[in-house]
């Protein structure tokens, strides 16, 4: 499921009626995740980090990022479970598990795109630090 999360082919919410669908089975997939998965360590630039979700760009090398079509500017940082768009641009931020970020948006410095966000395409610059959507109430 987190895989599926983290490709894009499944999201949280989508906008299907007017009001938008939450697809609640799977929040609790991406809760029950951090019930069965244990803490483990995990290497970064800055520093070690103990925790249960990997990060997202772990396993990268230059031709994925280009096949992928997004840029990432140190230290943003991606947990793994989260969609990130072609041309979209993340300076020094966090991306939390869940969290879909659509095509042409740029997560600005310090911006907090919170577990199964849902960021619309082509949005400004979203950089209110420490901003939280819940599941299901998507920008843009």
């Amino acid at each position: 499921m987190i895989a599926l999360l983290d490709s894009g082919a499944l999201r949280v919410a989508e906008k299907l009626t007017v009001s938008g669908v939450t697809h609640q089975w799977l929040k609790k997939a991406v809760l029950l995740s951090f019930r069965i998965n244990d803490n483990q360590v995990i290497e970064g630039a800055e520093s070690r980090y103990f925790d249960k979700v990997p990060m997202k760009f772990a396993n990268y090398d230059e031709a994925r990022f280009q096949k992928e079509g997004f840029r990432v500017v140190p230290p943003a940082a991606v947990r793994q479970g989260a969609f990130i768009a072609r041309n979209t641009v993340l300076m020094p931020s966090y991306v939390n598990i869940g969290a879909y970020v659509d095509e042409g948006t740029m997560v600005d410095t310090w911006a907090t795109v919170g577990s199964c966000a849902q960021i619309g395409k082509k949005r400004p610059p979203f950089r209110w630090c420490g901003h939280r959507r819940r599941a299901g109430a998507a920008a843009g």
